[in-house]
């Protein structure tokens, strides 16, 4: 089954991305968002064991979507990403590759 990463939880009701995967949160706890590098290193380290088909949920401060999003696209050339859309009220996912 695939996993739904996200990368901070940004206390909103993430039920509907379960239809995805399993929910996974990347970042717990407090983070030093201006250490980049660090965070990097740390995504890197959480997402060892990713594969192509999980998602990223973008959720939470925009430093740790990119810092996720780049580590699972330099492990796998590509991110499916699950997008909330307000007018169907549900997440829509969309492939962006290299």
């Amino acid at each position: 089954m695939s996993i739904v990463w996200i990368p901070k939880d940004a206390s909103h009701d993430y039920t509907e991305a379960a239809v995805y995967g399993t929910l996974q949160f990347v970042f717990e706890g407090t983070q030093d968002m201006f250490n980049p590098n660090r965070l990097q290193e740390r995504a890197r380290q959480i997402l060892v064991d990713s594969a192509p088909e999980d998602f990223l949920l973008l959720a939470g401060p925009q430093i740790m979507n990119i810092v996720v999003y780049q580590a699972l696209l330099e492990k796998h050339g590509q991110v499916k990403l699950l997008m909330f859309h307000a007018r169907d009220n549900g997440y829509q996912s969309r492939l962006i590759g290299r």
